[in-house]
């Protein structure tokens, strides 16, 4: 039989030479080899399924404390007071701390207009409050803030405005499913006293109807 050389065993390291009494030189045992198992990598992407994700971030950007729908604050006594024509979504140049105190729902627009400046839209008299986490970098609640719309959508309301002797009244201030603060403005002419109290009317004799519907 064949001598095995040392070199043999640094070849197969899991033959080891025998050193019991009475082995030959060719006695030999096999040792345990460990089993390497190689460690899966990690998939660089992981889809989870439940309810974390783009979307429900996204909902909850777009949301107010206390509502679902995103609703800021509403001009309610501006549909009494006026004949809207016509509306359209405008956007807002805010500051850090306004935006905050938007979405903790403390705005108040009954109060406000949007007035004509220079060719640009301007939201006036609006009440913002102050947000308690901006300390000295907070906003003046009712300063006066620039509405962002297409220079034709602007063109068109100063026109209406300056010769139709149009009103444009903020009926809406809310987030829009982008999570961006944005203010429905009426293109709208004013009503009359008789006209406001038929509204009123209206507006009562609806709110019974449901309430009816709602006992049966």
């Amino acid at each position: 039989m064949r001598e095995i050389a040392p070199t043999h065993f640094a070849m197969f390291p899991w033959l080891r030479p025998r050193g019991d009494k009475g082995a030959g030189k060719n006695a030999f045992h096999i040792i345990s080899i460990p089993l390497l198992v190689a460690k899966p990598r990690a998939p660089a992407y992981i889809w989870r399924f439940d309810k974390t994700g783009p979307e429900t971030d996204m909902a909850k950007k777009n949301q107010t404390k206390g509502r679902s729908d995103g609703l800021v604050a509403e001009n309610r006594r501006a549909r009494r007071d006026y004949a809207v024509e016509d509306t359209l979504e405008a956007g807002l140049v805010l500051v850090g701390s306004e935006v905050k105190s938007l979405r903790n729902g403390k705005a108040n627009i009954a109060e406000s207009y949007v007035g004509v400046e220079e060719g640009e839209l301007w939201l006036v008299n609006a009440d913002i409050a102050m947000y308690a986490g901006a300390n000295r970098f907070n906003h003046e609640p009712r300063r006066k803030r620039k509405l962002l719309v297409s220079k034709r959508e602007r063109n068109k309301l100063s026109a209406a405005v300056e010769r139709a002797g149009r009103t444009i009244v903020p009926l809406k201030l809310y987030f829009n499913e982008q999570g961006r603060a944005k203010l429905l403005i009426g293109l709208a002419t004013g009503r009359k006293a008789p006209d406001k109290r038929q509204v009123e009317k209206k507006r009562d004799w609806d709110r019974q109807k449901a309430r009816i519907l709602r006992d049966r």
